[in-house]
C-alpha cells in the first residue's frame, strides 16, 4: 500500500492541472507531458542527472571495493 498508492496517486495527478493552493483541478490530459517533452529545462536536467548517475556509480563502487578489501 506505501508503494502503490503514491504511484497511481502520481499518475492520476500527472494527467489533471492541479493548483495545490485553490484545491481544484482539471482534465488535462496528455497535455502536461507534451509540455515536458518540449521543454529544455527537462532535457537538461535529465542530462545532468545521467552525467552524475555515469560518473558517481562507477566510481563510488570501485571505492567501495578498494576498502572492502
Amino acid at each position: 500500500i506505501l508503494l502503490v498508492y503514491p504511484l497511481f496517486l502520481g499518475i492520476w495527478i500527472s494527467f489533471r492541472d492541479w493548483d495545490l493552493m485553490a484545491g481544484d483541478y482539471g482534465w488535462v490530459g496528455t497535455l502536461n507531458y507534451r509540455d515536458l517533452w518540449a521543454d529544455t529545462l527537462f532535457w537538461r536536467s535529465t542530462w545532468n542527472t545521467l552525467w552524475f548517475v555515469a560518473l558517481t556509480v562507477p566510481s563510488m563502487t570501485i571505492v567501495s571495493l578498494l576498502l572492502a578489501l
